[in-house]
């Protein structure tokens, strides 16, 4: 008998492979977030059980809030974080008027320097047991003897369960989100440098046109007006054939959601990515 000794062959991993951790709520992990809710209409409550399951300790997390220090909620956030192992920044403002500083953009000049820095080079890497094939063949074949075709043996890598590796929050910013542009600037290349947004809103005019573009999953809570949804529903990028309540499909969906608008904890949850629409995360109608 022929012993069967094995060559290494390399396997790559998919990137069908890479999964949200808390797929419940987003498939995307560093997906933009927009929650629209009057005032205490709950999307403080709703943020921080959207932190519990997006967050590990290895996020950062940077809480941009002018209530935070009155607001109950956010010190509950913020324990429940800490508890993680997470960092958490909390400011009343993404800019520091007595400086002149943006803390947003240098947080994010941080993240793109370390990018730089860790980025691997064109050298290639030898491959590990576990991202290994192996292909049996005969070591010593004689010259009447066949030689099967080679059996390929896949060792398959677990599913990664991704995390943002930062996550920033803006909220009760009205205009100023507006004045400054912020929001493009941290929404665009997130998947890149791992980010998750969260902004929340109390009027859907406090959102600027192209952050509405970048967005992945639009919140909207009871009491929000029907003629602002309509208003700004082609700036939100959503369907607009028939602008008139009566046949609006994104109200229905909002008056279906929300029990016309007076039920006091149930949202609509726009997925932008899919088109899709459900109660609270995960009932689809």
């Amino acid at each position: 008998m022929s012993k069967e000794p094995f060559i290494i062959k390399p396997v790559g991993t998919k990137k069908s492979d890479l999964v949200s951790a808390f797929p419940e709520m987003f498939v995307n992990p560093y997906a933009n977030v927009l929650l629209t809710a009057p005032t205490l209409g709950g999307k403080t409550t709703v943020v921080y059980n959207i932190l519990k399951k997006a967050c590990n300790h290895l996020t950062d997390v940077y809480v941009f809030c002018p209530t935070h220090k009155n607001d109950t909620m956010w010190g509950e956030i913020k324990n429940m974080l800490e508890k993680k192992g997470c960092r958490v920044n909390m400011n009343i403002h993404f800019i520091d008027h007595d400086n002149n500083r943006s803390l947003v953009d240098e947080v994010i000049a941080g993240i793109d320097e370390k990018l730089e820095v860790d980025k691997p080079t064109n050298k290639p890497k030898p491959p590990s047991v576990q991202q290994c094939s192996f292909i049996k063949f005969d070591n010593n074949p004689k010259v009447d003897e066949i030689i099967e075709e080679p059996k390929i043996i896949k060792v398959k890598e677990k599913t990664k369960n991704l995390y943002p590796e930062h996550v920033f929050i803006y909220d009760d910013l009205s205009s100023d989100l507006t004045k400054h542009h912020i929001l493009l600037r941290c929404m665009t290349a997130n998947r890149h440098r791992k980010i998750m947004n969260i902004v929340c809103a109390h009027s859907l005019n406090d959102i600027e046109p192209n952050a509405w573009t970048q967005c992945h999953y639009a919140l909207f809570f009871p009491r929000l007006s029907f003629e602002k949804m309509l208003k700004n529903q082609d700036k939100m990028g959503m369907d607009s054939e028939d602008s008139t309540t009566k046949n609006n499909k994104l109200l229905h969906k909002y008056v279906e959601a929300t029990k016309n608008g007076k039920s006091k904890y149930d949202f609509l949850l726009v997925d932008k990515t899919t088109d899709k629409f459900y109660r609270n995360f995960n009932q689809e109608i």
